[in-house]
């Protein structure tokens, strides 16, 4: 949908007011079912006596959208009580992080997250990044002059601003820091010049096609993936498994949404939303991770699918499928499966792990509100509305997406109206 330079500012307009801008040409990419949108609307208007002006539907928001906004840092790395007996996978992560150099800005850290093929490394850094930009120590966009805040490096400069740096990144949040949050990030302290060569090399730099991945696990075709029936892990630790790498591919996807879409320049609120999802998906991730070493299993030890990718590789040319693809549909896949997960693992006698996944449930509703509202925005920037072009970006790029089942009781709880709904149970016929 966003692809020049006048819907990029008429959707920067309709964020920035929140009101609906009518614009008299729909610019949406010549594509099946898109094009028959197109067509369809235009008999509409030709049918109307007398003619009146097409006005977008207002922009729906969930009314727990502003809650998640404005929560602090969240601190919870580890879930509950741990088992003594069980050696943490977060803290050794976070701990080696500390040693490693971070971005510049949050589109920095966002590349950095991208490039990371570590797990635990990947989750550690993009909670270190979230928690640098809210505390206002990192700006968004990275400055003229590229370079690396060497954070607590063996090689690094023991300047005073550096220490501070470090020790407050490191820091639990503090009423201060969110109140800095509120009003954005000041100027970026100085840090330890990057060489020419480097500079050079990170201003060239774009989101990676794919992201690093660790050796396993192994991603094979959907249908390689064990049942779990089949599975070498017990049912628990398969669902957990599962869970996991839905997690771990959800990070990636958000960071990759800030990086890819970043020269859009968009409104701040847009990048801070998406990074706020990173930190929620990379904390789950470690929930995952630290309940799997608990029943003497790791992340990898199972193979697993790319679909989750597919989708940002499909949806990587236009931001309007990209959120109708990722946080509206695939986010929103975990709405309809989060109960029934829930109740299996109870019925498996494991309500340690059920209640893990209860809660990853219940945060996914802010992620797909995300989706929802900047769609919707983004539809009324073009004057098209959102539920017949969320199912036209569906049939025309993800058609996969368009089977069910759906949990509409679910949904109905959660960030979709109700003509987004409606479409979606259009979805299952």
């Amino acid at each position: 949908m966003v692809r020049n330079a006048a819907s990029v500012r008429c959707f920067q307009a309709a964020a920035a007011s929140h009101q609906a801008q009518v614009i008299p040409s729909l610019q949406l990419p010549e594509l099946p079912g898109v094009q028959q949108l197109q067509q369809s609307q235009q008999q509409q208007q030709q049918q109307q006596q007398p003619k009146q002006p097409k006005q977008p539907a207002p922009s729906f928001e969930w009314p727990g959208l502003h809650t998640w906004r404005s929560k602090g840092i969240d601190p919870r790395r580890s879930w509950g009580e741990k088992n003594k007996q069980t050696a943490d996978t977060s803290e050794p992560a976070a701990a080696a992080v500390k040693a490693l150099p971070l971005a510049s800005s949050l589109v920095g850290v966002a590349l950095q997250v991208l490039q990371t093929a570590d797990p635990n490394h990947k989750a550690a850094i993009t909670h270190r990044g979230w928690k640098a930009y809210s505390a206002g120590l990192i700006p968004l966009h990275e400055p003229e002059q590229l370079d690396y805040l060497q954070l607590d490096g063996p090689n690094s400069s023991s300047s005073s601003s550096s220490s501070s740096l470090q020790a407050s990144v490191d820091a639990p949040a503090s009423s201060h820091t969110q109140q800095q949050q509120q009003q954005g990030p000041p100027d970026r302290p100085a840090g330890p010049a990057t060489p020419p060569q480097q500079q050079q090399k990170q201003q060239q730099q774009g989101p990676p096609e794919r992201p690093a991945r660790p050796a396993k696990p192994q991603l094979v075709i959907p249908k390689l993936v064990p049942s779990p029936k089949d599975s070498p892990l017990p049912l628990n630790a398969h669902m957990l498994h599962n869970l996991a790498h839905i997690e771990l591919n959800a990070i990636d996807l958000a960071w990759d949404t800030v990086a890819r879409f970043s020269s859009l320049r968009l409104p701040p609120a847009f990048y801070e939303d998406f990074a706020r999802v990173a930190d929620d998906e990379s904390r789950h991730f470690a929930w995952c991770a630290q309940r799997l070493a608990e029943l003497g299993c790791s992340y990898g030890d199972m193979v697993a699918h790319d679909l989750l990718w597919a989708g940002a590789q499909s949806s990587a040319g236009d931001l309007g499928a990209r959120l109708a693809i990722v946080p509206m549909s695939q986010e929103a896949r975990g709405l309809d499966a989060g109960r029934r997960l829930v109740e299996r693992l109870k019925g498996a006698g494991d309500p340690r792990t059920a209640s893990i996944v209860a809660a990853i449930a219940e945060e996914e509703r802010a992620h797909v509100a995300v989706g929802v509202v900047w769609f919707g925005r983004l539809c009324s920037a073009q004057g098209v509305a959102p539920p017949e072009a969320f199912r036209a970006w569906l049939a025309a790029l993800a058609p996969e997406l368009l089977k069910g089942p759906f949990n509409h009781e679910e949904r109905q709880q959660g960030p979709f109206n109700h003509e987004e709904r409606q479409q979606v149970s259009k979805l299952e016929t």
